[in-house]
């Protein structure tokens, strides 16, 4: 219990900074990259005007990657108690990490046609860093419940709802204006 959540603060009265626990690190790591991409994508809005991925956008991606592919491993692998405990969670947050980042990369590669691409990356990407932060509250002060309600309550909450909201903005946006439907006709 006097692990350090998130890498950056003791759960318990007195620190202990040689007990931070890889598996909070490795999450940092995809939570983080969340926030980073959904703030750069606004520097690619336009890939057809040369707003291209810089360096930066392609190690971030591939430490997120490595970092998420970890997790899955270790979750899989089970070695040591707390990633027994938290083995789960460590697979789900993988999957969800090598998600953010396989399709950045595959978006680095290949843009996307949709020239609204970059908001519905930017909305998911800043809300699902919310998504994360209110993990790390969940973790540290929800206690009574079990440790795998506490660590993923948040994401099953969350994704459905930036699905949602993207699905919201898309049909917003795919409206015709009632001028160039008349005009049309």
């Amino acid at each position: 219990m006097g692990d350090y959540v998130m890498g950056v603060g003791p759960t318990r009265g007195r620190p202990s900074p040689g007990r931070a626990h890889v598996a909070y690190a490795l999450t940092a790591v995809f939570s983080f990259y969340a926030a980073l991409s959904g703030y750069r994508v606004l520097h690619r809005k336009r890939p057809d005007l040369g707003q291209r991925p810089a360096v930066l956008d392609w190690a971030a991606a591939g430490i997120t990657l490595a970092a998420s592919a970890t997790l899955v491993i270790l979750g899989i692998a089970k070695p040591t108690p707390r990633f027994q405990e938290l083995s789960t969670v460590a697979i789900v947050f993988g999957f969800v990490g090598l998600s953010i980042a396989g399709f950045d990369v595959l978006r680095f590669v290949r843009p996307p046609a949709d020239k609204r691409a970059w908001w519905y990356k930017h909305m998911a990407n800043m809300i699902g860093s919310y998504v994360a932060a209110v993990t790390a509250f969940s973790v540290v002060n929800f206690a009574f419940l079990p440790t795998t309600v506490r660590w993923l309550w948040p994401t099953m909450v969350g994704t459905p709802a930036i699905a949602i909201w993207i699905t919201y903005y898309k049909r917003r946006f795919n409206v015709p204006k009632s001028g160039a439907a008349a005009s049309a006709a």
